[in-house]
C-alpha cells in the first residue's frame, strides 16, 4: 500500500440546508488535526456477506501497486491508514469484522436515530500534491430503506486555499428494491456559496447486496465517467459547474457525508476503497 504525507488547504465550513443537493465540507477538513466528538457505541446486528473461505473477487490492496491509496480494511480493526475520522455526536465509522465484500473486514458507517443535522461518519485520506483529476472506487452495501433513504456515502474532493471542487456519491431509495446512484458535483468557494449540480447516472444499487462502483473526474478535461458493477461505463457527462481550484491536493472519504437529522438509524458498509489521482 502506498501512503503519502498529507497537507490540506484551509476550507471554510459551509452549513447545508438540504444535504442531498447542497453538501457541506466538514470541520475535519477545515481543521484536520481537530478532535471530533466521540460517536455512539450502540451495538449493531450484522449479517455475513458470504463464505469467509471464498477468494476475494478483486485483488487485495497489497497487490494494487498502480494506485496511490487503497484500503480493503483487512489489515487491522482500526483505521490506521487514514489521516483522521470525521464523526459527530451520535455517529461512528469503524472496521466491521463480520460483514465484508473482500474477506475479512469492511467499513461500517453508522448514524444514530435523531442525530443532529449535517452529520458525518467517515474516515478521510488526503494526498498532497497538484492534481487535476481523480478516480474513486468502492464496494457498497445497504440493507434497505430501514437504514438508508437518501444520503451521500462516498466523497472525493480537490481543494486549494481559495476553494474546493468535490463529488458526492448519493444513494436514493427508489421505493422498490434498489437505490439509484446520483453524483452531486459541487464547487465550493471559500467564503461564498456552494454551486451544486446533480448527475442522475441511471445506475441501480440493489439492496442487501455488495456492489462495486467507480467514478472518474477530470477537471482538466471537464468530464465525469461512472462505471457500474460489471466495470462497464454506464454514464458519461461533461461537468456542469466550472472548477477553478485545480490543480491541488485531493481527499477521499467513504461513509456518510452531511446527513440530515432522521428518525431512522442510518448504516452503510463500504469495502475495497481505491483512490487514484493524476
Amino acid at each position: 500500500m502506498t501512503t503519502r504525507g498529507t497537507k490540506l488547504g484551509l476550507i471554510a465550513a459551509i452549513l447545508c440546508t438540504s444535504c442531498t443537493f447542497l453538501v457541506a465540507i466538514p470541520d475535519s477538513l477545515t481543521h484536520p488535526h481537530g478532535d471530533p466528538d466521540a460517536g455512539s457505541d450502540a451495538a449493531t446486528t450484522l449479517v455475513d456477506a458470504g463464505d469467509a473461505t471464498a477468494p476475494d473477487a478483486r485483488p487485495s490492496c497489497d497487490a494494487l501497486t498502480s494506485i496511490h491509496f487503497c484500503d480493503d480494511f483487512d489489515d487491522s480493526l482500526s483505521l490506521t491508514k487514514w489521516d483522521r475520522v470525521s464523526q459527530n455526536s451520535g455517529a461512528t465509522a469503524t472496521v466491521d469484522p463480520t460483514h465484508f465484500d473482500s474477506f475479512p473486514n469492511s467499513l461500517l458507517a453508522r448514524i444514530a436515530s435523531g442525530a443532529g443535522g449535517c452529520t458525518y461518519a467517515r474516515p478521510e485520506k488526503t494526498l498532497n500534491g497538484s492534481f487535476v483529476g481523480m478516480r474513486l472506487a468502492a464496494s457498497v452495501y445497504v440493507d434497505g430503506p430501514e437504514s438508508l433513504v437518501n444520503d451521500g456515502v462516498l466523497t472525493g474532493l480537490i481543494d486549494n486555499d481559495t476553494g474546493a471542487c468535490q463529488l458526492i456519491v448519493n444513494l436514493e431509495w427508489s421505493g422498490i428494491d434498489f437505490y439509484t446512484l446520483q453524483v452531486v458535483e459541487q464547487v465550493v468557494p471559500h467564503g461564498g456559496s456552494a454551486v451544486s449540480e446533480n448527475h442522475d447516472t441511471g445506475i441501480r444499487i440493489a439492496r442487501g447486496a455488495w456492489q462495486h462502483i467507480e467514478l472518474d473526474v477530470g477537471y482538466d478535461t471537464k468530464m465525469l465517467r461512472v462505471k457500474d458493477a460489471a466495470g462497464v461505463e454506464a454514464y458519461r457527462s461533461g461537468l456542469k459547474a466550472s472548477c477553478t481550484y485545480a490543480p491541488a491536493a485531493a481527499t477521499v472519504a467513504p461513509g456518510f457525508h452531511c446527513s440530515d437529522q432522521q428518525a431512522i438509524t442510518r448504516e452503510v458498509r463500504i469495502d475495497d476503497v481505491e483512490f487514484e489521482v493524476r
